[in-house]
């Protein structure tokens, strides 16, 4: 699965340090590989298919498109 983080995303990640970028960088892998959070539901007020994970103190959006199993 291939992972597209926004511009914004980018920067922050880049601006954090040690642990919390170690954890994010983790949780996003994770994402990638199974290509959904067990404990993730979604967005509520949305019309787009987001979904919420927490990360320690953080907070990852993200949104699944055109999966295709082969």
């Amino acid at each position: 699965m291939k992972v597209i983080l926004s511009k914004d995303s980018k920067k922050f990640i880049e601006k954090l340090m040690g642990k919390h970028a170690k954890q994010i960088a983790i949780k996003i892998k994770e994402l990638a590989h199974l290509g959904h959070a067990h404990d993730s539901k979604m967005l509520k007020g949305t019309s787009e298919n987001y979904h919420p994970v927490d990360v320690g103190e953080y907070r990852i959006i993200y949104q699944i498109e055109n999966i295709e199993i082969r």
